[in-house]
């Protein structure tokens, strides 16, 4: 006999476990091996692939709208928010900018 699962554990769980919600962007598959390595866990493959694409200015409104999901997951990750203020940065969103990374050297000191 196989019992389920209480159901207080599942929901507890699924409230307690942040999700990463990406958006479809079927004309950009290099965002999906950032998003997979995000998915997997490995922020510093993520973080580096993402870097690679601000640093070519390639696909930032898609970049920043992943970043700004990454941090909502993992609000600790001082290399997140970096990578966010550089993404805002080279799209001129300087405010936004200068907010993730003040976020940033708060998660230094």
């Amino acid at each position: 006999l196989i019992l389920p699962e209480p159901v207080e554990a599942v929901v507890e769980e699924a409230i307690s476990t942040p999700a990463f919600t990406f958006t479809q962007a079927a004309d950009l598959p290099e965002l999906e091996p950032a998003r997979q390595a995000l998915l997997q866990g490995d922020l510093e493959a993520g973080v580096q692939i993402y870097n690679q694409l601000i640093e070519s200015q390639h696909a930032l409104p898609d970049v920043i709208q992943d970043l700004g999901e990454a941090v909502k997951v993992h609000p600790d990750s001082f290399e997140l928010w970096q990578s966010l203020g550089d993404a805002y940065q080279r799209s001129y969103q300087v405010r936004e900018a200068l907010a993730a990374y003040l976020k940033a050297q708060e998660l230094l000191g």
